[in-house]
C-alpha cells in the first residue's frame, strides 16, 4: 500500500492521515511495519478509538500464534514446487515448469 493510498477512512485535514475506522490493509501494513514512523504513530495514537481496528490487529495477532503452533508437515516438498522456489531466489521469477 502506498503512504498515500489510505482507503475509504476519513482522512484528517490537520494531518493528511486517515482517522478511525481504518480499514483492514492498513491496518494489516501497520501490523506488518510497513509503514512510515510518521504513519504509525498516528494510528497507534488513534487504536484506542477504532474498536473495529483493534479487534482486525488482534485476528491478525491470533492467526500468527495459530500459525506458529501448527506442526510443520513431515512430507518432504515437491520437486516442483521447489524448482519453483529456487527460481525466486535466484531471481529468475516464479517460472512453473
Amino acid at each position: 500500500m502506498e503512504q498515500d493510498d489510505f482507503g475509504p477512512e476519513e482522512v484528517s485535514a490537520q494531518t493528511m492521515y486517515p482517522e478511525p475506522p481504518f480499514d483492514d490493509e492498513l491496518l494489516a501494513d501497520y501490523d506488518a511495519g510497513a509503514l512510515s514512523p510518521e504513519l504509525t504513530k498516528h494510528i497507534a495514537e488513534r487504536l484506542p478509538d477504532d474498536p473495529h481496528g483493534r479487534r482486525v490487529l488482534a485476528a491478525l495477532a491470533a492467526t500468527r500464534a495459530e500459525l506458529a503452533a501448527a506442526p510443520l508437515p513431515d512430507e518432504p516438498i515437491p520437486d516442483a514446487v521447489a524448482e519453483r522456489l529456487r527460481n525466486l531466489v535466484r531471481g529468475d521469477g516464479n517460472i512453473s515448469p
